[in-house]
């Protein structure tokens, strides 16, 4: 019998620690739960907030990112433009190079013809100073030549041949 009384004071002991793990909460009122909850919600609510803040920027960073992108397609294609304008660039410098030289060349004939001009052009007959005869040549002699002007200025018609 003895070993019944010792069962019976064992569960004695284990209804009592049952019944006080129950009561405790019961007993020490809605502070002790408010605080566990209150304890425990702040982890998991600021961590859902604090991963929806990050999810988003990291959503702008990627909006950033492909913006950038964009801007680096059209940066590029504005490069490729400008390199085949650089190229057109060079293409008709070289023509106008090609062009200058020929100009040039074409002012050096006309200075040369303007001066054998010039070099027929003369104020008075050319004479040859040792012999004082008059200088046969293709010469236009400028008062000869004004004198001829004056002869024709009244014709209706003038034929130059």
């Amino acid at each position: 019998m003895k070993k019944r009384r010792n069962c019976g004071a064992a569960r004695r002991l284990l209804c009592g620690l049952l019944l006080c793990g129950m009561a405790l909460p019961w007993l020490a009122g809605p502070g002790l739960q408010t605080q566990a909850t209150s304890q425990a919600a702040p982890k998991s609510a600021p961590t859902a907030e604090s991963i929806r803040e990050k999810e988003k920027e990291i959503s702008q960073i990627k909006e950033q990112k492909e913006g950038l992108k964009d801007g680096l397609s059209d940066l590029q294609e504005i490069k490729k433009n400008l390199e085949l304008q650089k190229d057109n660039l060079k293409n008709y410098v070289k023509e106008l190079d090609a062009s200058l030289e020929q100009i040039e060349a074409r002012i050096a004939d006309l200075l040369e013809q303007i001066d054998a001009k010039e070099g027929e052009i003369v104020e008075a007959q050319p004479v040859d100073w040792w012999t004082g005869e008059r200088i046969e040549g293709a010469f236009i002699v400028q008062t000869e030549f004004l004198k001829d002007l004056e002869e024709v200025a009244g014709a209706k018609t003038l034929t130059i041949r």
